[in-house]
């Protein structure tokens, strides 16, 4: 993994926790989004809408001011694995999310956190105050309260949200060790093109004609 360069300053601190919030405030829709389609189409084909929508709009968006050095990384092995990772996330989840309510992923998903927390530790050397270890403790415990292990009968679909979460939380670590290697809107591109391939290879077993709500598949 490449060594991360990145100069941490307070703006950036800022700035960072801004973006991830943004980012975290939209799984909710787009979990939202994929259990209502899943009682009309099969979960491949949400899955491939979801990243072929992403592939388009990225390349829209940064193309104009990147051209074909968008899809030039220094790093393609790294961005085959955390783009792989994340579609794991993304197809585990989606999956799940056919069995299980909606309330029940979300509050699964809430032990990212903590995963990240001791990967970075254990494989990034990052130092974690006592503050954030309780801070995710208690959103951990959260989440083994609403799970209940070994309170009666847990749903099997609550192990594929696990690792889907689990894979999300390995790719949060491989995108923080790509650092400044590669730029951001090259990042995000191979996430897209990855998952737009590995969906593409499952779609022609899966594909249904869009219903009255084809627009929630973009």
């Amino acid at each position: 993994m490449p060594k991360t360069t990145t100069t941490i300053t307070p703006s950036n601190n800022l700035r960072g926790i801004l973006f991830m919030l943004l980012g975290v405030s939209m799984f909710p829709f787009l979990n939202a989004s994929a259990k209502y389609l899943s009682a009309d189409y099969a979960t491949p084909m949400i899955i491939w809408m979801r990243y072929l929508g992403h592939l388009l709009f990225m390349i829209i968006w940064f193309m104009p001011t990147h051209g074909i050095g968008l899809f030039v990384s220094r790093h393609p092995t790294i961005q085959l694995s955390r783009s792989l990772l994340l579609f794991g996330s993304t197809a585990f989840n989606f999956v799940a999310l056919s069995f299980i309510p909606l309330t029940m992923a979300n509050a699964i998903s809430f032990a990212a956190p903590f995963i990240v927390t001791v990967l970075a530790v254990l494989v990034l050397r990052e130092k974690v105050g006592w503050r954030r270890w309780s801070a995710v403790a208690a959103g951990f415990i959260g989440v083994l309260v609403i799970v209940r292990p070994g309170l009666g009968e847990v749903h099997w679909a609550v192990l594929l949200s696990l690792c889907g979460t689990t894979c999300y939380s390995v790719y949060q670590i491989l995108t923080r060790g790509l650092g400044a290697g590669d730029d951001a809107a090259t990042t995000i591109v191979y996430t897209a093109i990855v998952g737009t391939l590995v969906a593409s290879v499952m779609i022609p077993f899966y594909w249904s004609p869009p219903v009255a709500n084809w627009h929630w598949l973009l």
